[in-house]
């Protein structure tokens, strides 16, 4: 059963690449790191002060009360 998770950018080097968050549907944290990683605007920077540019992924125990608020899933985004 697929799983709602979630990325989040850090701030490295002062400026965000892509979205800030981004929602991935999968069975797994690394089927969905797989499919963030996979994106054209991925990038694995990393920052001496600020540290990785993503955070490890997040399952969403509850997409329903989350999903108003989501900006990306996967390649459609909801303004």
């Amino acid at each position: 059963m697929k799983k709602l998770f979630r990325f989040t950018q850090n701030n490295s080097g002062g400026y965000y690449i892509g979205p800030h968050r981004y929602y991935v549907w999968a069975e797994t944290a690394a089927e969905a790191t797989a499919r963030l990683v996979s994106k054209s605007w991925y990038d694995p920077y990393y920052c001496e002060c600020c540290g990785e540019r993503w955070w490890s992924p997040v399952e969403i125990d509850h997409p329903h009360e989350e999903l108003p608020n989501i900006e990306v899933i996967d390649d459609y985004c909801m303004h």
